[in-house]
């Protein structure tokens, strides 16, 4: 329960934060000329970006990638490539797939996070405001956001793998001997 709490509540203030910031900037005043809110509707989304990514972290996306990559040919030469290359430097198979299949899971499944999250900011600021984001600008966004998310998913899920990779081969060479 409190891992659930300390990984929800950050991620919710951080989205509360992000959506006042987009609601404001469609809307800096009201009809009277007062600082325009919405705080109900910012904490809100909050709750769903911090959902959101609560989720990510328990569930993952892991049957995803798997499904996006199994049948491409250029994904499974670029995966040899870079398992022959690190091979060559004395690091075992094994442990380099690993890696690469959980930074592919990492960067899939932080990106698409964090374009639901940017959907989710960018309706709540419509809903609030009755002002879409100027036309194109959030396909951009979008893009930019997943791209971003992806970066640091690969990131992340390289670290996990090559720390899971090395235990399975160490459980692996002590039952072998």
């Amino acid at each position: 329960g409190g891992a659930i709490i300390g990984a929800f509540l950050p991620s919710m203030i951080l989205g509360t934060g992000e959506i006042t910031r987009e609601i404001r900037a469609r809307k800096p005043f009201d009809e009277e000329g007062k600082p325009f809110s919405a705080p109900g509707t910012a904490i809100r989304g909050g709750i769903i970006m911090g959902a959101l990514d609560t989720l990510s972290m328990a569930v993952g996306l892991r049957g995803l990638a798997p499904k996006l990559f199994k049948n491409s040919a250029m994904f499974r030469e670029n995966v040899d490539k870079v398992v022959a290359e690190a091979v060559e430097r004395g690091v075992r198979p094994s442990v380099v797939k690993t890696a690469i299949s959980h930074a592919m899971y990492g960067a899939i499944a932080e990106g698409s996070v964090e374009v639901l999250q940017e959907q989710v900011a960018d309706w709540e600021a419509e809903n609030a405001t009755d002002i879409a984001s100027p036309e194109g600008e959030l396909s951009g966004r979008l893009f930019e956001t997943f791209v971003i998310g992806g970066l640091g998913g690969t990131g992340f899920g390289t670290i996990g793998g090559l720390t899971e990779g090395n235990i399975l081969q160490k459980n692996y060479d002590a039952q072998i001997e």
